[in-house]
């Protein structure tokens, strides 16, 4: 199943989108300009509610509201916001539907939206580009592993509510979620990326958040299972490697991306540190109560994989910790290890293994992990590997 955003969430969503991605709010602004930024949130939340006028339309609707603010409250808020408030009117006026490559057929209230927003899409063009240059970023680290298979195919889509129902505080608390699931047959299998908003709290809180959400699919499951299995399986929630190794590889290369990669959209030493704050609550959050519920499982789960990697990345000694993550060994040996089909009780070995392994012969780990990423061929590599860690 593919589906995107139907026009009346659609518009209100790219219109959040776009006031946090020129807003940063609440980083030191004044009573006035919170007020100012409250009213036109508000506004954006109710586009939706203008279905004869389209996206477009409802677009024009809020640059109006915009200038209108501006006007009545332009000696009350800085020259930082008059000036973010003006780039937003521009970017509306970048992502209107006479931009799309479907201008002569827009998206209507009434049909699904999926082929317009995937080829054209002009309405949230820079989210699809975060996930292009995240998915490029992901196979640019791949393709360095010996024996790397081509590029997978990932399809993005944005979607609402599905498990906002849902009574766990991190889907009540951060409002935006992503989910993968394995499409197709043998020979042609593809990953479906989603990221699912609650209607109406996309925000600069959330705005911060996709890289590491969308990073988190993309590395631990889009990547996954690359050996062309006859059954690709998606991955269970309480799989040790997938939701706690490989996320926790997500999170250390998120911190990255946010803070150096030129991809960025955050520009100030500010910005940067909120988001990352925001990303580290969303990574603590996936694992509250983990722990404990272990406890009672025949099979170590995601809090148990995050331990493990985070015990290995520390045998490593500190000259490490000066290169960037997505430069670390564990990189290539996630990423390879990654794309090897196993099931889930399969991987659980090799991280007790490791575990064992980080405390008490580092050393011979750290061989074992270089070996596995120089040997060229894949099933050669898996074996010498398992040999060590048995």
């Amino acid at each position: 199943m593919t589906e995107h955003l139907n026009l009346p969430e659609l518009t209100s969503f790219a219109a959040r989108y776009h006031l946090a991605s020129q807003i940063r709010s609440g980083i030191g602004q004044s009573q006035d300009e919170t007020l100012v930024i409250e009213r036109i949130t508000s506004t954006a939340n109710n586009l939706s509610l203008n279905r004869s006028c389209g996206l477009s339309g409802n677009f024009m609707a809020l640059r109006s509201d915009v200038e209108q603010q501006c006007a009545t409250h332009g000696a009350h808020i800085s020259e930082e916001l008059a000036a973010s408030l003006k780039s937003l009117c521009e970017v509306l006026d970048k992502h209107l539907c006479q931009e799309c490559g479907f201008a002569d057929q827009p998206c209507l209230h009434h049909e699904k939206t999926f082929e317009k927003v995937s080829t054209g899409g002009k309405c949230i063009e820079p989210l699809k580009q975060l996930f292009l240059d995240l998915t490029d970023w992901v196979d640019s680290l791949w393709q360095q592993l010996p024996q790397a298979a081509s590029r997978p195919e990932i399809v993005f889509a944005t979607t609402t509510g599905r498990t906002f129902g849902d009574s766990r505080p991190i889907i009540q608390k951060f409002a935006v979620s992503g989910y993968a699931l394995s499409l197709g047959e043998p020979g042609k299998y593809s990953t479906k990326v989603g990221l699912e908003i609650r209607e109406k709290a996309f925000g600069w809180e959330q705005y911060n958040l996709l890289p590491y959400v969308l990073l988190h699919e993309i590395l631990c499951h889009a990547f996954q299972s690359l050996d062309n299995p006859p059954l690709r399986e998606n991955a269970d929630e309480d799989d040790a490697w997938s939701e706690g190794w490989m996320d926790s590889l997500a999170h250390s290369l998120a911190l990255e991306w946010l803070k150096d990669h030129p991809g960025t959209p955050l520009k100030t030493p500010a910005e940067k540190e909120f988001a990352r704050s925001q990303t580290t609550q969303l990574h603590n959050a996936r694992y509250v109560g983990l722990s404990a519920a272990e406890i009672t499982s025949a099979v170590p789960g995601p809090a148990y994989g995050r331990k493990v990697f985070d015990d290995v990345r520390a045998c490593y000694p500190a000259l490490y910790e000066r290169l960037p993550i997505s430069q670390h060994p564990l990189v290539k040996f996630s990423l390879r290890l990654n794309a090897i089909t196993m099931c889930k009780r399969e991987r659980v070995p090799p991280l007790l293994a490791m575990k064992f392994l980080a405390k008490h012969d580092p050393s011979r780990l750290r061989r074992a992990i270089g070996d596995f990423i120089a040997t060229p061929l894949t099933q050669v590599a898996l074996d010498r590997l398992r040999s060590v860690l048995k």
